[in-house]
């Protein structure tokens, strides 16, 4: 019982984390388009 409860647990976690980290990494790619874009 306590078993599954910790498996969905580290799902929910590893989406979330997976999420912030493509939220992140989607800002900085389109921060760096535009540096790139106003340099260019």
């Amino acid at each position: 019982m306590v078993h599954d409860i910790i498996l969905v647990y580290q799902e929910v976690v590893v989406m979330v984390v997976v999420t912030v980290a493509i939220q992140i990494g989607g800002a900085t790619y389109e921060r760096e388009l535009k540096l790139s874009a106003s340099l260019g």
